[in-house]
């Protein structure tokens, strides 16, 4: 076995009997994860699950509908302590903050705070990243179906100070927003513009860490047909990838340099998906290896893993599992330790499922017992 090579499903679970869709999965402490998704009427919901180390799932820990009216498209972020907030698409559409708290064992409590930051009724994915202490900026689509940043100001004990600034970084289109920082005050956000197919595009932008939004720094085009959300990840140095579904539906992964604010021409690119292949995840394996989970042909859930070097070059798929033969999408993936990733996402009969996989993240010659954890 080499390092990237997928071996098999260790444990699955169906943590949602009556939806699931957009799940995003984050780590607690020791064993715990949370997952937040659009549930039952489009409400939005939390769990909290074991996961052990091994891969094998405890089940479910806790619940909480944290919106009964609606609670669509949430991302949910740390923000301190046991305190979390999760970004959404609230009632009549706004764009909403909660903030509640979840304990190391699990134990949901009482949502704190709740903040509309966009009464704009047409809210598309937002994305909440932390920029510095108590500010954290959110990027999403928002009326008009343009792409908005803001920033707000959210304190350790869970209060919302309210927006410090705001930028609508794309005046045309810009929806299903992924950001990344790229050094110092530098943001680049990979995003589709002008339309619901594209381009996927990209623009660099400065935040303050007062949070207080500066100029676009810069603007490129990746692909002239975005079809689906992209997903950007640092490589090395000034290089990122960037998967996404792109012409014919097909999944696409291409290679760039962002340097202070600059963005470079492509440098590699690679159709990793011939048929279909939308709505990727990426995350960093071991050395040059990356895993991508994703919707594939037929709508079922795939996972490929890929190499990338440092200079951007892309070496090509290395292993693929089809995770889900009968449904699978809108995957978010975690590494939980060693060979261990979990990824979530809305499977069989529109239920929220959870599987764990071993993906080799260690080299076989290298024993387990003096392996680092990667991750």
């Amino acid at each position: 076995m080499a390092i990237g090579d997928i071996r098999n499903i260790i444990d699955s679970l169906d943590f949602d009997l009556y939806g699931g869709v957009l799940p995003k999965i984050l780590h607690i402490s020791g064993s715990t994860y949370a997952i937040v998704y659009q549930g039952y009427g489009n409400d939005g919901y939390l769990v909290t699950i074991s996961i052990e180390a091994s891969g094998t799932i405890a089940g479910v820990i806790g619940s909480l509908e944290f919106d009964t009216s609606n609670g669509a498209h949430p991302w949910i972020i740390h923000i301190a302590g046991d305190v979390y907030a999760i970004a959404y698409v609230g009632p009549g559409g706004n764009g909403t903050i909660k903030t509640l708290t979840i304990q190391p064992d699990g134990t949901i409590g009482a949502v704190v705070a709740t903040f509309v930051y966009d009464s704009g009724s047409s809210i598309i994915e937002p994305v909440i990243v932390n920029i510095s202490g108590n500010v954290y900026a959110v990027f999403y689509g928002g009326p008009d179906n343009d792409g908005w940043l803001k920033t707000i100001t959210i304190n350790d004990n869970g209060t919302i100070g309210g927006i410090i600034d705001t930028l609508e970084f794309d005046t045309a289109y810009g929806v299903y927003s992924d950001p990344i920082n790229v050094g110092g005050s530098v943001w680049a956000v990979a995003y589709t513009a002008d339309a619901i197919f594209g381009p996927g595009r990209i623009k660099t932008i400065s935040i303050a860490n007062n949070g207080v939004i500066g100029a676009i720094t810069a603007s490129y085009d990746i692909d002239s047909n975005q079809t689906s959300a992209p997903a950007i990840i640092h490589v090395s140095g000034d290089v990122y990838a960037i998967a996404y579904g792109g012409p014919g539906r097909h999944g696409w992964l291409k290679t760039l340099s962002i340097s202070g604010g600059s963005i470079g021409a492509v440098i590699d690119s690679m159709e990793f998906e011939a048929v279909y292949g939308c709505n990727p995840w990426i995350v960093h394996v071991a050395d040059d290896v990356y895993a991508i989970a994703y919707d594939g042909p037929d709508g079922d859930g795939w996972l490929k893993t890929v190499s990338i070097n440092g200079s951007g070059v892309i070496g090509g798929e290395m292993s693929s599992l089809e995770y889900d033969p009968v449904d699978g999408r809108y995957q978010s993936m975690i590494h939980v330790s060693g060979n261990v990733y979990a990824i979530a996402y809305l499977g069989p009969g529109n239920d929220g499922w959870l599987k764990t996989v071993d993906i080799e993240t260690v080299s076989p010659a290298v024993s387990r017992s003096q392996a680092c954890i990667i991750g």
